[in-house]
């Protein structure tokens, strides 16, 4: 699973809107569609702040396993 798609399921876990996290980061709700949709990059400080919004590492965010 890549990384944007891991992004969405554990935001909808979680039951938050993209407005809730777009609020956590302090951006607006489209550009956070546009994160998550990979129309935009997503910055280094926004996955760091999503790891600690899910409270999961940023390898597991990111999709990585022990044999990555």
């Amino acid at each position: 699973m890549n990384y944007l798609k891991y992004i969405y399921k554990i935001r909808k876990e979680h039951k938050l809107t993209q407005k809730k996290v777009a609020e956590h980061l302090g951006i607006s709700q489209r550009h956070y569609s546009y994160l998550e949709n990979g129309d935009r990059h997503m910055k280094v400080e926004y996955v760091i702040e999503l790891a600690r919004l899910y409270k999961i590492s940023i390898d597991e965010l990111l999709g990585f396993t022990l044999e990555d």
